[in-house]
């Protein structure tokens, strides 16, 4: 298997990460960008990364994350 190959695997199984990347390369910095998944750490971190808000939904609330920081203090 190429390494390609093997990044597509692994990504695969984080649809949020691939709707997050698609997002920042299609918007300008400082809009909002929805995702519909859950993957806490990694979205807190690409927020203060990209420096945008990015609004996440899981089973129970929205969680919205600015410069590392989620609304939901971390409760998830």
């Amino acid at each position: 298997m190429s390494k390609d190959e093997q990044k597509e695997e692994m990504l695969s199984f984080h649809s949020e990460r691939l709707a997050i990347a698609f997002e920042l390369v299609s918007i300008m910095k400082g809009n909002t960008i929805t995702i519909y998944e859950d993957c806490h750490y990694v979205i807190k971190l690409m927020s203060k990364i990209v420096g945008c808000k990015i609004v996440v939904r899981d089973c129970g609330r929205f969680h919205h994350f600015k410069n590392d920081i989620c609304s939901c203090s971390d409760y998830w």
